[in-house]
């Protein structure tokens, strides 16, 4: 098994420090940096100096956000009728509820004739939501958490700083 000196999060870590990823490459195993005449020797010196800190195993943003993804998003409090689970971020439980919230806003009601609705926690446990108005509620909160985890990992990727959204949420 090859040994990374160099891992995934070194060009994010560049970035932090104001270096550009143009003039400097390096090889992950050995840890050499090479450097083109883009990069003067102020530069060179700044990067050994990432390089001096660098952690090879550290996670880089997309790997923190599915880590976060896995956990899901925790409902604190019956707060408009929202119902207290945990309540799964993964692709297919987002395109699912995409899809029921399209429903829900362009007909008013739930898929099939019920007044209420029934869905799986990330556990398979099932929750109702007893209205229309409790299922947009919790649609803003959960579709608001995703797009904010997204961002934090698009600004942390860039090298900026950035606070990853509380996945605890009570709708409001």
């Amino acid at each position: 098994m090859t040994v990374l000196v160099i891992g995934p999060t070194f060009p994010i870590e560049l970035l932090a420090a104001g270096l550009p990823l143009n003039g400097i490459s390096w090889d992950p195993v050995s840890g050499v940096l090479f450097f083109n005449d883009d990069y003067d020797s102020d530069m060179q010196d700044r990067a050994r100096a990432v390089f001096s800190t660098h952690d090879p195993t550290a996670e880089t943003p997309d790997q923190m956000l599915a880590d976060r993804i896995k956990l899901g998003m925790n409902v604190l409090a019956n707060a408009k009728g929202v119902p207290v689970a945990v309540y799964a971020l993964d692709a297919v439980s987002n395109a699912n509820l995409t899809g029921i919230g399209n429903i829900v806003t362009l007909t008013g009601q739930f898929p099939g004739p019920s007044s209420t609705f029934d869905y799986p926690d990330i556990n398979g446990a099932t929750v109702t939501f007893p209205d229309i108005d409790s299922f947009k509620s919790f649609m803003t909160f959960y579709s608001g958490l995703l797009l904010d985890m997204n961002n934090t990992a698009a600004i942390l990727n860039t090298g900026a700083d950035a606070e990853w959204p509380s996945q605890d949420v009570t709708p409001t």
